[in-house]
């Protein structure tokens, strides 16, 4: 699908209170959007939210940088999927008690 697709999916969750706690954005998405624009959008409603981007291009200033366009971490493609869980490990940690396990709303 495309950038508005993931906005508008995220933004349901949200108003259902199922919300999302880490994402994963692709740069090389086929979209009107790229990661960083999708991010953008999302942390206007979810400033905590942690995201990782991938892509093919290390060279890229948001793969080099992620957390000078806001996200947590970057991954280039193609990557071992022992690499992601150990990064997802390590950002799990900084998401607050309560969001692990979060309450049902009344």
């Amino acid at each position: 699908s495309n950038g508005q697709d993931a906005i508008q999916c995220f933004l349901a969750a949200r108003n259902t209170h199922h919300h999302f706690h880490l994402l994963i954005l692709s740069q090389t998405m086929k979209s009107t959007l790229n990661a960083k624009e999708i991010l953008q959008r999302l942390q206007t409603t979810a400033p905590d939210i942690l995201a990782i981007v991938t892509g093919t291009v290390p060279d890229d200033p948001v793969m080099r940088f992620p957390s000078l366009s806001g996200f947590a971490a970057s991954m280039t493609k193609p990557f071992r999927i022992r690499d992601l869980d150990l990064i997802i490990q390590s950002l799990i940690k900084r998401i607050p008690n309560e969001k692990n396990h979060p309450t049902e709303p009344d």
